[in-house]
């Protein structure tokens, strides 16, 4: 897992995403979250996304502040891969950029 260091670094990471049965799947979508880097809000992290290498897709981050029983973070809504045929692996890419602030 990639970690930025200052704010303007582009992290990139690659998951496989495998349909491991015989039947294909429909609706197939993710959910991404990440830790924030302190419990004061502040300018939202730029993230992309594309499945197997077909077009760029903003992600919207909102803000959920801490609460007594969880740090703050970022969250993004539903992401739509599609359908994911069977028995096949695909590839989801994402790119992420934390502006200054």
């Amino acid at each position: 897992m990639p970690t930025s260091t200052k704010a303007g670094q582009n992290l990139v990471t690659y998951t496989t995403v495998r349909n491991a049965k015989s039947a294909p799947l429909s609706s197939v979508f993710f959910d991404y979250q990440m830790s924030a880097p302190s419990n004061h809000k502040g300018a939202a992290p730029t993230v992309w996304w594309k499945f197997n290498g077909g077009s760029w897709h903003h992600l919207i981050m909102a803000w959920n502040p801490a609460t007594k029983s969880s740090t703050a973070y970022w969250i993004g809504g539903d992401a739509v891969l599609g359908s994911l045929p069977g028995l096949t692996t695909r590839t989801l890419e994402m790119t992420v950029d934390y502006p200054s602030g």
